[in-house]
C-alpha cells in the first residue's frame, strides 16, 4: 500500500512546525551559551573536558557533560562561526532521531508489509508534539541525547529481535548510552529497563532478553569505569556532578518549572497532540479503519518505555519541559501503534487522490514563503543582536570589558556578547579598555572613560584612557 500523500503531509508538518522559527534570530539562553562554548572549543579555547565560556564566567564551564558540546564544535569547525550553524546541527540532530524512528517501526512491523509501509505515522505523532519542534529550534542539547537514546533503543530491538547473536547490537546500544549520557546526563540510562519489559509482552524471549540486558548493562559499565580510570574525565565529570548534578536533584540549584511543571509537559505538550492527531485520522478514515491486528504488544511495550524515560525526570527536584525529549519518540511509536488501523485506512482512501498531495504542496511553499519573510523578522533577540553587532567595530575579540554592575546578572548579554563578538564582561575591572552601561546611564562611569558614539538602542559604550587586563 503507497503512502506517498501521507509521507508529503509528515513533511509538510514538520516544516510548519520548525521551519519559520528557526528563520527567526535568537534562542533561549541554553542554547546561545552551549552554542558559544562549542564556538569556543572550534577555535581550539577549552578543551573536550574543560570546556570555556567566558574570561569571567565559568572558564571552566562544567554545568553540561560534554559530549553534545563537542559535536557541536565539529560542526563550527566545518562551517565556520555563523548564527546558522547551531540551527543545522540541531535539525541533523532531529534527523538521526527520525531515521532512527522510522527503522524501529519498520523492524516492529517487519512481517506486515501494509504496516511497515506507514513509517509516516510515528514521525507525524513525533512532530505533533511542540515540544518537539521547540527543542530543535532552541538547540536543546537533549536533541544530541535523544539521537543517542533513540538509536540505542533501534540497537536494542535489533538484538531482541535478530537470530543472530545479540552482543553486538547490544554492545553498540551499551556505547549509545553512554554517549547519550554524556551528551546531557543521566536520563538516557532508562533504555536499560527496555529489556526487561521485552518479556512482559513476547514471553517466549525471556532469556535473550536477559542476554540483551546483561550485555547492555556491561557495556555501560565497562565504559564508565574506563572514564573513571580517566584522569582529565573523571575531573571534568567530577565537577559536572557536584556543581550541576547532584545539587539540581536534590533542589539546591534553579528548579525550573516545579514539582508539577515536567507532568504538565508530559500531559499538555506530549500526550495531548499526540492523542488529537491520532484522533483526527480516525476522523479522517472515516470510521473505515478495521481492528487492530497485533498492534497492542507494540504500544504497551513503547509506552512504557516512554513512562521509564519520563518518571525519573518526573520525580526529580529540577524539572524542565526539555528533560522529557529522548521520551517522546517512544510515546510517538507507543501511539502510533495504537492509531494503526486508521492509518492504513486513510493511505487507502489517499492513494486514489491527487488533491491531498497537491494541498500539501500548497503548504511546503507557503512555509517556504513564510520563513523567508521571518528572514528580517523581529525574532526573540533580534534587538540584541543587532545592538552588539553595532559594536563589533569598537570591541576586540577576547577583551573583557567592564560593566555597570545593573547589567552584570542579565545573563543573555553575557550569551550573547560571547557568541557575537566574543568578548567577556566583568564586573570589577582594575584598568578597564571600555565600559558598558545601559542607556540611560544609571552607573557611575570610571575616570578616564569617555562615550563612543555607537548606534544602540539600549547601551552606551565606553573607551577608557588605560588597555585592561582582569581584575576578577
Amino acid at each position: 500500500m503507497r503512502s506517498r500523500p501521507l509521507w508529503l503531509w509528515t513533511f509538510a508538518i514538520l516544516l510548519a512546525a520548525t521551519l519559520p522559527r528557526l528563520a527567526l534570530p535568537g534562542m533561549f539562553l541554553d542554547g546561545v551559551t552551549h552554542a558559544a562554548v562549542a564556538r569556543n572549543l572550534a577555535l581550539g579555547q577549552g578543551s573536550f573536558w574543560t570546556p570555556f565560556y567566558t574570561a569571567t564566567l565559568h572558564p571552566a564551564f562544567h554545568e553540561q557533560p560534554p559530549l553534545g558540546l563537542w559535536l557541536l564544535s565539529l560542526a563550527f569547525r566545518l562551517g565556520g562561526d555563523h548564527l546558522a550553524v547551531e540551527r543545522i546541527f540541531s535539525v541533523a540532530m532531529a534527523c538521526v532521531t527520525l531515521l532512527c524512528l522510522v527503522g524501529i517501526w519498520r523492524r516492529v512491523h517487519a512481517g506486515d508489509p501494509e504496516a511497515r509501509a506507514q513509517a509516516w505515522l510515528p514521525v507525524a505523532l513525533w512532530a505533533a508534539s511542540p515540544l518537539s519542534s521547540w527543542g530543535v529550534v532552541n538547540g536543546a542539547l537533549e536533541n544530541v541525547q535523544t539521537a543517542f537514546t533513540t538509536a540505542a533503543v533501534a540497537l536494542v530491538l535489533r538484538a531482541l529481535s535478530d537470530r543472530r547473536p545479540a552482543s553486538g547490537a547490544a554492545a553498540l546500544a551499551g556505547a549509545a548510552v553512554l554517549a547519550g549520557c554524556l551528551a546531557k546526563g543521566p536520563v538516557a540510562l532508562f533504555v536499560l529497563a527496555l529489556p526487561l519489559c521485552w518479556p512482559l509482552f513476547w514471553r517466549g524471549d525471556a532469556r535473550r532478553a536477559a542476554a540483551v540486558g546483561g550485555v547492555l548493562a556491561a557495556t555501560l559499565l565497562a565504559g564508565s569505569l574506563a572514564l573513571a580510570l580517566w584522569p582529565e574525565a573523571r575531573e571534568g565529570l567530577g565537577q559536572y556532578l557536584r556543581q550541576q548534578l547532584v545539587p539540581g536533584v536534590l533542589g539546591r540549584r534553579e528548579l525550573g518549572a516545579g514539582r508539577l511543571g515536567a507532568l504538565s509537559a508530559l500531559a499538555l505538550r506530549v500526550l495531548l497532540p499526540m492523542g488529537a492527531l491520532a484522533a483526527l485520522l480516525r476522523v479522517l478514515a472515516r470510521g473505515t479503519a478495521p481492528r487492530a491486528a497485533g498492534s497492542a504488544r507494540p504500544a504497551a511495550f513503547f509506552l512504557l518505555g516512554g513512562l521509564a524515560a519520563s518518571l525519573p525526570v518526573l520525580a526529580s527536584a529540577k524539572q524542565a519541559d526539555r528533560y522529557l525529549l529522548p521520551a517522546v519518540p517512544l510515546f510517538a511509536l507507543g501511539v502510533a501503534s495504537l492509531a494503526l488501523p486508521a492509518a492504513r485506512a486513510l493511505a487507502a482512501r489517499l492513494e486514489r487522490r491527487t488533491r491531498s498531495a497537491a494541498a500539501a504542496l500548497a503548504l511546503i511553499a507557503a512555509t517556504i514563503a513564510v520563513s523567508a519573510l521571518e528572514l528580517a523578522g523581529p525574532g526573540r533577540d533580534r534587538a540584541r543582536i543587532d545592538d552588539l553587532r553595532s559594536l563589533a567595530g569598537e570591541l576586540a575579540p577576547g577583551e573583557v570589558v567592564a560593566l555597570c554592575p545593573a547589567l552584570w546578572t542579565d545573563w543573555g548579554l553575557h550569551a550573547w556578547g560571547q557568541r557575537l563578538l566574543r568578548v567577556s564582561f566583568a564586573r570589577q575591572w582594575a584598568a578597564p579598555a571600555h565600559f558598558l552601561a545601559p542607556k540611560p546611564v544609571s552607573c557611575a562611569i570610571p575616570p578616564g572613560c569617555a562615550p563612543v558614539p555607537v548606534a544602540t538602542a539600549t547601551f552606551t559604550l565606553h573607551r577608557c584612557l588605560t588597555l585592561g587586563r582582569a581584575a576578577g
